[in-house]
C-alpha cells in the first residue's frame, strides 16, 4: 500500500437532498501485488478522506479490497512506508487489519524510506526547516533551489565511497531513472575529486520534499560548485555520499525485505564513522524506524540466510516455538482475545557500539 494526500481534492458532498462540490484533503491509496512473478502489477486504488483514526479507516478499505479478492485467508504480509498511522503498534493500519483478519501478518516497511529519513533529519538540523514544500529556508535550501548545474565546477577536496559501493554496468544503467543516474554519477565525481565533463551541466529534478533524492543530487551540485564549503555542507555532503547514496543504490541491489536487518546494520555501521552531532540526530531516526528487527522478520532474515548456522538457528527458534507456544500465542488462536494481544510488542533495542 501507498498513498499520497492531496490537500485540494474535489469532493461532492450530499446533505439534506442538496449535493455541492468543495476542497477537502484527500488521501489517494494505490494497492499492488509484490509477491512471486506478478510483483509491482497494480491492483487499483480508492480516496480516503482524512479522518482522526487514519490507520482504521485505511485497515477497513484494504480488508474490503482483501474480501473483494477472496485473500483473506491467502495475505501473508503487507508492505507500507513508516509512517505512524501505517506503524503504530496499537492504532496503526497494520495492527488494526491484524484485528480484522483475526490472525497476524508481516509487517514490511519500505528500506528506501528508512533510508530518506535520516537525511531529511540531518538536513533539517544543519541547515533549518523548510516554509513550503518546495522552499527551504537556510542557505544551503536557498542556493539548491538555484540552477547550480551552470556554474562551473570548483576544485574542491574529494570524499572517498565504500569500497563496497555497487558498480553499475551500461545495463544496469538502462533501469534508472534520469535523476536516479546523476545521483550516482555526482557521488562517483565527488569521490574522484573531478566532475566529468558529460555530467557538469545536466539538470536534476525539482526540489520538492517528496523527493529527497533531488535534494541530495542539488547538495551535491553545489558542494562541487562552492569554494570555501560552510561545515554544514561539507557534512551534509559527506553524509549524502558515504551513507544515503550508497545505500540507495545498496538496498535496490539486494531488494529483497530478508535482508533489511543486514542493511541496518551496515548503516549502524557507517553511522559510526561520523562526529556526534551527527549520531545525534540520526541515531533516535534509526531507532523509531527498525521494523525490520520484529521478531518474525528477523527471524525470516535468518531463514533465508546464505550462511548456514543463520538458517540452523531460525529452524531451531521456530521448532521450539512450536513445541511450547508462549502465552500470547495461545491467545492468538483465540479470536474472542485477538484484539488484546495483536502486535503489541514494541521496537527492539539496537546497541549502536556492537556495530
Amino acid at each position: 500500500m501507498d498513498g499520497k494526500i492531496n490537500k485540494n481534492s474535489l469532493v461532492l458532498e450530499r446533505e439534506d437532498g442538496y449535493q455541492r462540490c468543495i476542497l477537502k484533503p484527500v488521501e489517494h491509496i494505490t494497492f499492488t501485488n509484490e509477491s512471486g512473478g506478478h510483483r509491482g502489477r497494480y491492483i487499483e486504488h480508492c480516496d480516503v478522506e482524512e479522518k482522526k483514526n487514519k490507520g482504521e479507516n485505511e485497515a477497513h478499505h484494504a480488508f474490503n479490497l482483501l474480501k473483494k479478492y477472496n485473500a483473506t485467508d491467502k495475505i501473508e504480509a503487507i508492505l507500507v512506508d513508516n509512517t505512524a498511522k501505517n506503524t503504530g503498534r496499537l492504532n496503526g493500519l497494520h495492527p488494526n487489519l491484524e484485528r480484522l483478519l483475526q490472525r497476524p501478518i508481516h509487517l514490511i516497511t519500505c528500506m528506501l524510506h528508512i533510508n530518506e529519513l535520516p537525511l531529511r533529519h540531518l538536513f533539517v538540523e544543519l541547515d533549518g526547516k523548510s516554509k513550503t514544500p518546495g522552499k527551504y529556508s537556510g542557505p544551503i535550501g536557498k542556493a539548491i533551489e538555484n540552477s547550480v548545474w551552470n556554474d562551473e565546477p570548483v576544485t574542491f577536496k574529494s570524499i572517498s565511497v565504500s569500497q563496497d559501493f555497487v558498480n553499475l554496468n551500461s545495463s544496469d544503467k538502462k533501469d534508472l531513472s534520469n535523476d536516479q543516474k546523476l545521483l550516482y554519477a555526482y557521488c562517483l565525481a565527488i569521490s574522484s575529486g573531478e566532475v566529468p565533463d558529460d555530467v557538469k551541466g545536466k539538470k536534476p529534478g525539482p526540489v520538492f520534499h517528496a523527493r529527497w533524492l533531488t535534494t541530495a543530487i542539488r547538495v551535491m551540485i553545489l558542494y562541487t560548485r562552492t569554494n570555501n564549503p560552510s561545515p554544514e555542507l561539507m557534512l551534509l555532503t559527506e553524509f549524502i555520499v558515504k551513507s544515503y547514496t550508497f545505500f540507495w543504490f545498496r538496498i535496490r541491489q539486494l531488494d529483497n525485505f530478508t535482508k533489511a536487518p543486514q542493511i541496518l546494520h551496515e548503516m549502524v555501521h557507517i553511522l559510526n564513522d561520523f562526529p556526534d552531532v551527527v549520531k545525534d540526530i540520526v541515531v533516535p531516526v534509526i531507532k523509531r524506524n527498525s521494523f525490520c528487527l520484529y521478531p518474525d522478520n528477523f527471524l525470516a532474515s535468518l531463514l533465508f540466510s546464505t550462511v548456514r548456522e543463520h538458517r540452523q538457528k531460525a529452524v531451531d527458534v521456530i521448532i521450539d516455538c512450536r513445541r511450547s507456544p508462549k502465552q500470547p500465542g495461545e491467545k492468538l488462536r483465540n479470536g474472542a482475545n485477538f484484539i488484546q494481544t495483536v502486535r503489541t510488542q514494541a521496537l527492539p533495542k539496537i546497541d549502536f557500539g556492537a556495530a
